[in-house]
């Protein structure tokens, strides 16, 4: 058992104690100044820590920001419109709030009423300064855009482009941006303070709002959030009979399983494994959701570009992503064990029973022929009338 202590002294030796703490791992600041000392239990060690209340209380904060960011993440992934105007609107109201703030604390500087050069100089220096702003911004973020999408596959492109984030942006900068050049319009004219506050305090808060766009710009880089937006994209529209709406998704498939072979191709194991693995789940929740009779389109959709991995993975000679193919196969026959009609689980098992004999095609692993075998064997036993296209 390890824990945290202090001393806490008073003029009376006898009121010296050690106070105890649990230490809690995976705080940052708690490794700082600590000491080993036994304890008055026996077999148990402690550390010593200067100040562990105040360490403690940052590790308790670092874990509620953490936990706070990644809900964020969460939900700006799943809901990405909602998200970001729920952010971009509450600047909004935050400006107003502030405006009508100061509009009642009498005698502060921005309640007095500007002299027109001085409006004008304001005015100018904002529109300015935020064009500037969202200019350099925006460039640096399609210049990331264009890095990935040249790294992966320019499928991708098309994740970026959908997620409104960037758009919201620039369209609440071009409102900010307007209503600036409209008072230095008529500013000679009428110069209502609270308005002009309101513009001051928008024009701060939407450069503050870079903050989380930048952040957030840059976990979207990663291709897992790219497979994840991707995924999403996926729907049971897939088997859907509108060759335009089943277009659209196959053309989300296609770009997911880039992703994967090109990090076969990288020998990028952690991206094959987290692209497959993300694959799956996808997978077993459609076919949770669709009928029996129509298992076997969304199988034969799956199973032709698995089995277009596995050929690249046994062309490169890794046999790890071809395990991980026959793993999944193995999963998906025994979630299709619970359909009861035996015709259709025979023809739900035919986009897989062929799949496996063009993999083994592609190895020379006797593992994998022996995994093979299994499967094949698994599914005649099931389906007698499989053996016949063994």
């Amino acid at each position: 058992m390890i824990g945290t202590g202090t001393t806490a002294s008073r003029s009376d030796p006898k009121h010296s104690r050690k106070v105890w703490h649990p230490v809690q791992p995976g705080i940052p600041g708690l490794q700082v100044h600590q000491r080993k000392e036994l304890s008055p239990d026996p077999g148990v060690t402690y550390i010593v820590t200067p100040y562990p209340d105040f360490t403690i209380m940052s590790g308790r904060w670092y874990i509620r920001v953490k936990g706070a960011r990644h809900s964020f993440i969460d939900f700006s992934l799943k809901n990405p419109w909602t998200c970001w105007l729920m952010v971009y609107f509450s600047l909004v109201l935050l400006a107003g709030v502030l405006a009508a703030a100061a509009a009642t604390i009498p005698g502060i500087p921005v309640n007095q009423s500007p002299l027109p050069d001085t409006a004008k100089y304001l005015f100018s220096a904002l529109v300015q300064a935020e064009a500037a702003i969202i200019a350099i911004v925006i460039s640096l973020t399609l210049v990331a855009v264009q890095i990935n999408v040249s790294t992966y596959t320019p499928r991708i492109a098309d994740v970026f482009k959908n997620y409104p984030n960037m758009w919201l942006l620039l369209f609440f900068y071009a409102i900010s941006i307007g209503i600036n050049l409209c008072f230095l319009r008529v500013i000679d004219f009428v110069a209502p303070v609270p308005w002009i506050n309101f513009c001051l305090f928008f024009s701060i808060l939407l450069i503050f709002a870079l903050l989380p766009y930048i952040w957030h710009t840059l976990y979207l880089l990663k291709i897992d959030s790219i497979v994840a937006l991707l995924l999403k994209g996926i729907t049971p529209d897939l088997i859907s009979p509108d060759r335009a709406i089943a277009r659209d998704q196959q053309n989300i498939l296609v770009s997911l399983f880039d992703i994967v072979n090109i990090s076969i191709i990288k020998f990028d194991i952690g991206t094959t494994t987290h692209g497959l693995s993300m694959i799956e789940q996808k997978m077993r929740l459609l076919l949770d959701s669709i009928p029996d009779d129509r298992k076997e389109i969304v199988i034969e959709r799956f199973s032709e570009h698995l089995t277009q991995t596995c050929r690249i993975a046994g062309h490169y000679h890794d046999d790890s992503p071809i395990l991980f193919v026959l793993g999944m196969y193995r999963r998906l026959e025994g979630s299709l064990c619970s359909i009861r009609e035996k015709d259709v689980f025979f023809y739900s098992c035919i986009p897989i029973i062929h799949s496996l004999e063009k993999i083994r095609q592609f190895t020379g692993s006797a593992d994998i022929y022996t995994m093979i075998d299994r499967l094949l064997q698994q599914i005649q036993e099931k389906s007698p009338e499989a053996g016949e296209l063994v």
